[in-house]
C-alpha cells in the first residue's frame, strides 16, 4: 500500500493504492479517506516529525485528542485489523480502532506492552 501523497501508510490527505491478495486473487483498489468515514486532511497535520513529536502525539491520542492525526491512527490500526481477520471491511476495521481509543483499551493494551518490554529489559 501507498498513498499519492508519499506517506508510506494510508493517508488521510489524499488516496491510497491497496492491493490485497486473498490467495490466488488479487484486487488494487484507491482508498480515500471519507471512504470509510474519515475527513480529508492536509498533508502538513498528518506528516510526521521527530520520534519524540510523535510520541507525543501518540500521548495526545491515547488521551482523547480529536482531529487529523487520530483519524491517520485509526486509518492505519483500522487498515491492521481488517488485514488480521478481525473486520469484515476497512471501514468496520476503523470504527474498531476507534472504539478501542473511547473506550480505553488501546491504552490497556499499550500499558500491558510497556509493562511486558520493562519486565524483559537487562536489569
Amino acid at each position: 500500500m501507498s498513498s499519492t501523497d508519499g506517506l508510506d501508510e494510508m493517508s488521510t490527505s489524499a488516496t491510497t493504492t491497496v492491493v490485497e491478495v486473498d490467495g490466488p486473487e488479487i484486487r488494487s483498489s484507491e482508498v480515500a479517506p471519507e471512504d470509510v468515514g474519515l475527513a480529508r486532511s492536509a498533508f502538513e497535520a498528518v506528516a510526521g516529525g521527530t520520534p519524540a513529536h510523535n510520541a507525543a502525539v501518540t500521548r495526545r491520542i491515547f488521551a482523547g485528542e480529536g482531529g487529523p492525526a487520530r483519524d491517520l491512527s485509526v486509518l492505519n490500526a483500522g487498515a491492521a485489523i481488517y488485514v488480521a481477520g478481525r473486520a469484515d471491511t476497512l471501514e468496520g476495521g476503523v470504527r474498531q480502532a476507534e472504539q478501542a481509543l473511547d473506550t480505553g483499551r488501546a491504552t490497556e493494551a499499550l500499558d500491558t506492552l510497556v509493562a511486558l518490554t520493562q519486565s524483559l529489559a537487562p536489569s
